[in-house]
C-alpha cells in the first residue's frame, strides 16, 4: 500500500481559503456582497452550518425590492373612494 500524503494544518487552511476565493470570484456583484457580509473581518464564516447560497439570497433581495417598488406604485394609484365603498354611495355626505 502507498502511504497517504499527510497534509499539515497550514496547507489545509490555505487550500480552503483558495477554494473559498475561487467560489467568491464566480459570484455576481450582488452575491459577492452577500458572501462577504456573511463573514467576519478575518474571513471566518458567521454560521458555517447554514450552507447558504449567496446567489439565491441576492436574487431574493432583488425580487423583494422590485415587489416593494411595485406595491408602492400601486398604492399611489388607489384613491380614497376605492378603499371606502360606503363613501362612493350617492349622498354619502354628513347627515343634516
Amino acid at each position: 500500500m502507498a502511504e497517504a500524503e499527510e497534509m499539515t494544518e497550514e496547507e489545509y487552511l490555505a487550500e480552503l481559503a483558495k477554494e473559498e476565493g475561487e467560489n467568491a470570484q464566480e459570484l455576481s456583484p450582488d452575491a459577492k456582497k452577500v458572501y462577504w457580509n456573511m463573514r467576519s473581518v478575518t474571513g471566518v464564516e458567521f454560521a458555517p452550518w447554514m450552507n447558504v447560497d449567496p446567489e439565491a439570497i441576492a436574487k431574493a433581495e432583488k425580487e423583494r425590492k422590485a415587489r416593494k417598488e411595485r406595491a408602492a406604485l400601486s398604492a399611489e394609484d388607489i384613491d380614497g373612494l376605492s378603499l371606502d365603498p360606503q363613501a362612493a354611495e350617492l349622498g354619502a355626505g354628513p347627515c343634516q
